[in-house]
């Protein structure tokens, strides 16, 4: 995590360097979006999690406001149609026997994976007044109809933040503190000190002979504030951002229904293993994270001060705080910086405000989109996209703390293109 003066240099990078292919949509119809995560096999459609009442809902400090709006979840065409309405999907929370009621509902992250044909199972983080919940529903594009599943209540999973899928029965998410919801000075300190109560957990569904449903839950990791996670199938990564430190990088070994499961595993509904790989550092204190299996591009948002964080949370009328969403990069080898090519993306790498505040070999971001809160603030989870038809890639990302979502129809081609600016900044100091 980058210290403030850093911040302050990256504050010269300001408004001449704004992506001039960016715009603002659905300013009236979607408010306090925590995720967007878009549908499989190059898909045109998005699912957004967003909570209008998100300012009057703050679980973590056990603030749950009588008078709180209910969360949404819309459904988007973001290439085809990206300024046509998005759809609202009309879940408000299920009553069932783990006690919610219909309207118990306040989403954060969410993760979509395919069923069969034009199905879809949704994974939702709710953080529902009576708890941290699992809501798994299935989706019909065709129909535009949903089916809820299960409701999942355990007391592993007591403050979801992120999830995602492994398949339509297994799932990660990660818990933001141990904390949460239980003691508020106890999660100040926790999170001042960075202390590792938060977890990676994995979760099976399960079904008994009478067709009762549940899950058992698995840890993973113990991580220090966990907010977002993300795999990549093909290579089996599993990345978990810690709002205090960074990125950590894992491998992991899925094997669901293969034979030799129980044997090497031990119980056969954890056909999982996960090994530490790798930790980076980020410029700021990283929230969601966004792997595209299309562009196999990393993108990291967050956090680029707590000030900012905390003066828009408490009122919807204050400046929106700084965005900032930020590629993740090969690692440079020292082969790699014996020759002309490596010597000059090392340069251009240096060049960009993501890595002034790190060490030499720590030199592996990108800014994709950044602004100063005026157009659009507090961007809580962003991602590189593919336009397809000759178009190229740009960018598209949401805010929990404003309105709408933004959507740029090119991303900065240069890895140093806030050094013009940022030299500028320094003279002016």
């Amino acid at each position: 995590m980058a210290p403030p003066t850093a911040h302050r240099k990256v504050a010269a990078a300001r408004e001449s360097q704004r992506n001039p292919t960016c715009s603002v949509q659905h300013r009236d119809i979607l408010h306090n979006c925590e995720d967007i995560r878009f549908l499989p096999n190059e898909s045109p459609w998005a699912l957004l999690s967003c909570d209008k009442g998100r300012r009057q809902w703050s679980p973590i400090f056990s603030e749950l406001n009588l008078h709180a709006a209910e969360g949404e979840l819309f459904l988007w065409n973001w290439r085809d149609a990206p300024s046509t309405p998005p759809t609202l999907l009309p879940f408000k929370g299920a009553a069932n026997e783990n006690g919610t009621t219909a309207g118990d509902f306040h989403p954060l992250g969410v993760s979509i994976t395919p069923v069969g044909g034009a199905k879809h199972r949704i994974f939702i983080a709710n953080q529902a007044r009576i708890g941290g919940l699992i809501e798994v529903l299935d989706f019909d594009m065709i129909t535009a109809s949903f089916t809820h599943i299960q409701t999942i209540r355990d007391p592993r999973i007591h403050s979801p933040n992120a999830i995602v899928a492994l398949d339509k029965d297994h799932f990660f998410v990660t818990t933001d503190m141990y904390f949460s919801r239980n003691w508020a000075p106890g999660v100040v300190v926790e999170a001042a000190l960075g202390l590792p109560l938060g977890e990676i957990l994995y979760a099976a569904l399960t079904e008994d002979d009478d067709g009762e449903r549940g899950a058992r839950v698995q840890l993973v990791s113990k991580i220090a504030v966990g907010t977002g996670i993300e795999i990549d199938r093909e290579s089996k990564t599993l990345w978990a951002s810690s709002l205090s430190n960074g990125i950590y990088e894992y491998n992991y070994d899925f094997q669901p229904n293969k034979a030799g499961v129980e044997e090497i595993h031990n119980d056969p509904l954890f056909p999982i293993t996960a090994t530490a790989s790798k930790f980076v550092r980020t410029p700021f204190w990283p929230d969601n994270i966004v792997f595209s299996p299309t562009t196999k591009k990393l993108t990291v948002s967050g956090v680029v001060t707590i000030e900012g964080f905390f003066t828009s949370m408490m009122s919807a009328e204050a400046k929106k705080p700084n965005s900032w969403t930020i590629e993740l990069l090969p690692k440079l080898s020292r082969q790699d910086l014996t020759t002309e090519e490596g010597k000059r993306e090392f340069s251009l790498r240096v060049a960009d405000p993501a890595n002034i505040a790190l060490r030499r070999e720590e030199v592996r971001w990108r800014t994709v989109f950044w602004d100063d809160g005026t157009t659009f603030g507090g961007v809580s989870t962003g991602s590189i996209v593919d336009f397809g038809e000759g178009r190229g890639e740009g960018y598209v990302g949401v805010s929990l703390m404003d309105r709408g979502v933004v959507i740029c129809e090119k991303t900065p081609s240069v890895r140093g293109w806030l050094v013009r600016e940022k030299e500028r900044g320094h003279e002016e100091l």
